[in-house]
């Protein structure tokens, strides 16, 4: 290797710069597989590969390779050590503020989100993600059951974005579950008459007529989401709902064990405690009981 560096006039590496090259070779390397093995699938070598190279050099984009695959895993502690790492060295980065929140979120910590997101929605300073920093914070007041201050952020967010539609949704959601039935129909036949009837704007819409009492309506609407999506789970669970509502105990029994099904939850479980775990996570709007 020396022999040819000097015949054509470079110079020899010293060891210390064969080794310092090698060393970034390897971290190439394992920084490369490690994205590939995350494409295949392969999260545990993936986790792995990122590992071992920041073992050779401490790089951030790796930090976030590694992070999002620990979140993958459903390893939020550990991804959320990396993301400390990444915010330490970027206090000021929106995006890594949001890849916290979301962590906590699925945590189901509102109260981290909330102090992850309010310094940067609070701030003077203009974000291109203003519009999900305040929807994300919106979410967490969600969680921690401040609705009006949800409905705020939400406002907000939409004026940053006004056809972001996913704020819309939640914060027709958001009113339902407040109680404020005029303005959750207000945005839900906006996202309608913007949308056309997709599954969520026509279950937000069936939701809005049964808690108006209008259960015929309602069920009229379910019928369409589920004739569009035999597989959609809200719209059976909730369906089976009204239907028992409405007297008809097979039909909604018959809904309820369908989207149980495809939910992967299986038969096994007791009709009693599937119809009050049924109540807990879909009644959010006290359309049922």
């Amino acid at each position: 290797m020396g022999f040819w560096k000097t015949l054509f006039g470079g110079e020899e590496e010293t060891p210390e710069q064969e080794q310092q090259h090698q060393a970034e070779r390897d971290f190439d390397v394992l920084k490369t597989d490690g994205q590939k093995a995350s494409r295949l699938g392969r999260h545990e070598y993936a986790v792995a590969c990122f590992t071992k190279a920041l073992e050779i050099h401490d790089d951030l984009e790796t930090r976030d390779y590694l992070a999002h695959e620990y979140i993958r895993m459903g390893q939020f502690d550990e991804a959320l050590g990396e993301i400390k790492v990444l915010q330490d060295a970027e206090p000021d980065n929106a995006q890594i503020a949001l890849l916290r929140a979301n962590v906590k979120y699925m945590q189901e910590d509102y109260d981290g989100m909330k102090e992850t997101l309010l310094p940067f929605a609070n701030s003077e300073t203009t974000y291109d993600e203003s519009h999900l920093l305040n929807y994300w914070v919106a979410k967490a007041f969600i969680g921690l059951g401040e609705l009006g201050k949800a409905i705020d952020y939400l406002t907000k967010s939409i004026s940053d974005m006004p056809d972001y539609w996913d704020a819309y949704l939640l914060r027709a959601q958001t009113y339902l579950k407040s109680g404020d039935v005029d303005l959750a129909e207000k945005d839900a036949n906006f996202l309608l008459a913007q949308l056309g009837e997709q599954e969520e704007t026509l279950l937000m819409q069936a939701r809005v007529e049964a808690k108006k009492d209008k259960l015929d309506d309602a069920l009229a609407i379910y019928n369409k989401v589920v004739d569009a999506n035999p597989f959609s789970v809200e719209g059976l669970r909730e369906r089976g709902m009204l239907k028992k509502m409405l007297g008809d105990e097979a039909g909604g029994e018959a809904d309820i064990a369908e989207a149980d099904e495809v939910n992967g939850t299986g038969a096994q479980e007791d009709i009693e405690e599937k119809t009050k775990q049924m109540y807990k996570n879909i009644d959010a709007y006290g359309i049922f009981g």
